[in-house]
């Protein structure tokens, strides 16, 4: 019995934002896309910028979720579903972390340029996006650990009571 080599760090990295997620994070900004162009009132750098927006919280969502789910110990053997390169030694925490701010700084920087070229109240929304990135996973009863998932976070505030 052989035993497989271990991940590249490309692998690694790429499994750190979990890709097949990703379509999740940006199927309602693609409606709202197709809609706008739809009437003709489509912006092309704005919708690159919410693009990044979307996809960039999405993958700050995945990585602040492995990160939270390291430090409270989430993550077992029993664990089921894609590699957890945190949980299992084989990225480090500040890697992880050093990850986890680029991701939000693309999502902050496309933000702000988002709402330079478009609305002041679009801050509001970028608030309550970033607390949900941590919220998500790290709120007091941890909703997504308890399994309650999606739907205690969705109807609840939680996450914000942290």
């Amino acid at each position: 019995m052989s035993v497989a080599p271990p991940p590249s760090r490309t692998a690694l990295w790429l499994g750190l934002t979990r890709p097949r997620t990703l379509f999740s994070g940006l199927s309602s900004v693609l409606v709202a896309l197709f809609y706008a162009a739809s009437l003709g009132a489509l912006d092309w750098v704005k919708a690159v910028l919410l693009i990044v927006v979307a996809i960039s919280a999405q993958i700050g969502s995945n990585i602040a979720n492995d990160l939270i789910d390291y430090r409270k110990g989430a993550d077992t053997q029993e664990r089921t579903g894609p590699l957890r390169p945190l949980s299992k030694g084989l990225l480090t925490e500040r890697e992880v972390r050093c990850a986890l701010y680029l991701s939000l700084l693309f999502l902050v920087g496309s933000g702000v340029a988002l709402v330079a070229l478009s609305s002041w109240w679009l801050i509001l929304v970028g608030v309550f996006v970033v607390l949900g990135i941590f919220a998500y996973s790290g709120g007091l009863t941890r909703s997504l650990i308890m399994g309650w998932g999606m739907w205690r976070y969705l109807f609840s505030l939680d996450g914000y009571r942290r």
